[in-house]
C-alpha cells in the first residue's frame, strides 16, 4: 500500500492554468487583474508611439460601454492559457525550494514566452477579412515583439497571483 502511495505522488500531474483559473469567480479577476496590467502597460509608453498606441487605446476603451477590454481579454483569455501552459508545466517540474518566482522564470524564456503570446494576435489577424483592421495590425506588428517582450514580467506576476500563491 505504501508502495503505491509513492508511486501515486510521483505521477500526480500538476493543475493546469486552465484548471486554475477557469473555476467559478477565478477568471473574472484574472481579466479584471489583466486589464489592470494593461492600462499599465499602455501608459508607460513613451515617445511618439507611445503617444500613438495611448491614444489609440483611450479610444478603444469607449466601445462597447467601456466593456471592449475585458471582452477582448476574456474572449482570448482560453488561448493564453493553452499557450502559457508549458512554461508552468516546465516551471513547476522546477524544485519549489530553488526555483526563481515565475515572473523571473518567464524573463529568463521572455523571447519564447514573446513569441507563444505574439502567436494568439497573429493566428488571429490570419482570419481576418477587414482590410481596415488587418493592414493596421500588420503595420505594428513589427513594434509587438518589443512591448509584448516588456510585459512578460507582469504577465508573469500576474499568473503567478493565480497559481502559485
Amino acid at each position: 500500500m505504501l508502495l503505491l502511495l509513492v508511486i501515486l505522488s510521483f505521477c500526480h500531474a500538476t493543475d493546469t492554468l486552465d484548471q486554475m483559473i477557469n473555476v467559478p469567480g477565478t477568471r473574472s479577476l484574472f481579466i479584471q487583474d489583466a486589464k489592470i496590467i494593461l492600462d499599465e502597460e499602455v501608459e508607460n509608453k513613451t515617445g511618439f508611439f507611445g503617444f500613438t498606441i495611448r491614444n489609440t487605446y483611450k479610444l478603444v476603451r469607449r466601445m462597447d460601454n467601456g466593456k471592449v477590454i475585458e471582452k477582448s481579454i476574456d474572449n482570448m483569455l482560453d488561448e493564453f492559457l493553452i499557450v502559457m501552459e508549458p512554461f508552468h508545466q516546465s516551471y513547476s517540474r522546477l524544485n519549489p525550494a530553488t526555483r526563481p518566482d515565475f515572473s523571473a522564470y518567464l524573463s529568463q524564456h521572455n523571447d519564447e514566452v514573446t513569441q507563444a503570446l505574439l502567436s494568439i494576435s497573429d493566428g488571429r489577424r490570419e482570419k481576418v477579412t477587414n482590410r481596415f483592421i488587418a493592414g493596421t495590425y500588420d503595420q505594428f506588428r513589427s513594434y509587438a515583439d518589443t512591448h509584448t517582450s516588456q510585459a512578460v514580467p507582469a504577465i508573469g506576476r500576474l499568473i503567478s497571483k493565480y497559481a502559485y500563491q
